[in-house]
């Protein structure tokens, strides 16, 4: 499969109307006292309706990425359409972006919900694994079983599915440094927001408090996730290892975190 940054992100966080947990906080907000209402700059309690076209213009370069930039060009007018399209994988980056944003912005606003921490892991719990782990159930053991469709990738798959069940995509594509997993390869993305769903709910629950130290700790790792993504590149890292590691795509995810 031809290298590419396509990304399966958690979509739901960037669309639809207001989910009943968020209607739910609005309601909770609402009765307490004026002085312990959350305050956020953002006011997750509802559709962002801005957002939508923003998530539109990040799916269309991730597709302009994927179908176009992987074309081969018979002339010059092909060739610079190719180039410009290959930057499309800043869809991707558009996407994490929008995702710590809105993350942060829930985290934010229910800072002060006695099951802070369960209600969010809940939340996330039933968005994605149901179809996540749906998909790798289809793929390792529906796939195998349909003659037109098992062969060497798919054994190969099966031999190393661990890393997919466990949320580790993206490490197993670095230790190999190539897109060496046809059909789940894109599941990279979604593990490094996984990781990221890990850590960064206890970042905001402690300093939610503080924010001076939120907003500056939050640029100071996206710095050093940037910083850290250039001296790897000019040190002749894989770009596949600076692409889909965690650590070197935090700073869009704590971008979106800095503005929410």
């Amino acid at each position: 499969m031809a290298p590419d940054r396509l990304a399966t992100l958690d979509p739901s966080e960037a669309v639809g109307p207001p989910s009943t947990d968020n209607s739910r906080e609005a309601v909770v907000s609402a009765t307490r006292p004026a002085g312990q209402r959350p305050t956020s700059k953002s006011g997750f309690g509802g559709h962002l309706p801005a957002l939508d076209g923003v998530r539109g213009l990040a799916i269309l370069l991730v597709l302009l990425h994927h179908f176009v930039a992987q074309t081969t060009a018979t002339n010059r007018v092909e060739a610079a359409v190719n180039w410009l399209c290959s930057y499309g994988s800043l869809g991707v980056d558009l996407f994490f972006v929008l995702s710590g944003f809105l993350i942060t912005g829930i985290l934010y606003d229910s800072r002060a919900d006695p099951r802070y921490f369960r209600s969010f892991y809940m939340r996330r719990v039933l968005r994605i694994f149901p179809l996540y782990y749906g998909s790798l159930a289809v793929v390792f053991f529906v796939v195998p079983v349909i003659p037109a469709l098992r062969g060497s990738e798919i054994a190969g798959l099966r031999d190393h599915q661990a890393w997919a069940w466990l949320y580790g995509v993206n490490v197993y594509l670095a230790i190999r440094g190539g897109w060496v997993l046809s059909y789940i390869e894109h599941f990279w993305s979604l593990a490094v927001e996984e990781h990221f769903y890990l850590v960064w709910p206890l970042v905001v629950w402690l300093l939610a408090a503080k924010r001076r130290a939120f907003l500056i700790v939050s640029l100071a790792i996206a710095a050093i996730s940037f910083g850290g993504r250039v001296v790897a590149s000019l040190s002749g890292v894989s770009p596949v290892v600076t692409t889909v590691l965690t650590p070197f795509q935090l700073d869009a995810l704590l971008l979106g975190g800095f503005f929410a």
